[in-house]
């Protein structure tokens, strides 16, 4: 197998135990990084998480990949935020989305880039699952629409540990 190209912040492991061919992303959230896991490696990106009150957890599926996503903000954040624009278009600078989107099932909540990546490791959004553009731009391509992700609390010692539980689900 080739070595991967991964983004500079992301860390790459091998792992030498056999999992599922089947291609998953676990969001750790509590430890702030996700892991892509896929044809016998997985990849780690750091992240900014949900704030506390807007934490989920459970395990879904990509539904949708959007490039330069545009932003429209809830009525809850707009209440929250008086100021916040009503629409923010898709490769706008100022748009929360970033660069890349991947829907996660029927709900609101999405992996996504950021147009502030000094939140990255800080427990910030409303629910979404932010990583650095840089990051987002090598995620996007690895993930194909219905990729399972799993997001979950729990903290974890060590990568393979990583692996075998996000395939164990």
């Amino acid at each position: 197998m080739r070595p991967l190209k991964v983004a500079a912040r992301a860390k790459s492991f091998r792992l030498t135990q056999a999992i599922s061919p089947d291609r998953s992303l676990s969001a750790l959230a509590i430890s702030a990084f996700i892991s892509y896991i896929g044809a016998g490696e997985a990849i780690s990106y750091p992240i900014a998480i949900p704030r506390e009150k807007s934490r989920w957890s459970g395990v879904t599926r990509v539904s949708d990949k959007r490039v330069n996503p545009g932003w429209t903000p809830t009525a809850e954040m707009r209440r929250e935020n008086p100021r916040l624009p009503a629409h923010v278009p898709g490769g706008h600078p100022p748009n929360p989305l970033g660069v890349r989107a991947l829907y996660l099932g029927s709900s609101m909540y999405r992996i996504h880039g950021t147009d502030a990546p000094w939140t990255i490791g800080d427990a910030v959004s409303k629910g979404c699952i932010r990583l650095y553009n840089e990051d987002v731009l090598d995620l996007y391509p690895r993930v194909p629409i219905g990729t399972r992700v799993n997001v979950t609390w729990r903290r974890y010692r060590s990568w393979p540990s990583v692996a075998q539980t996000s395939y164990a689900l």
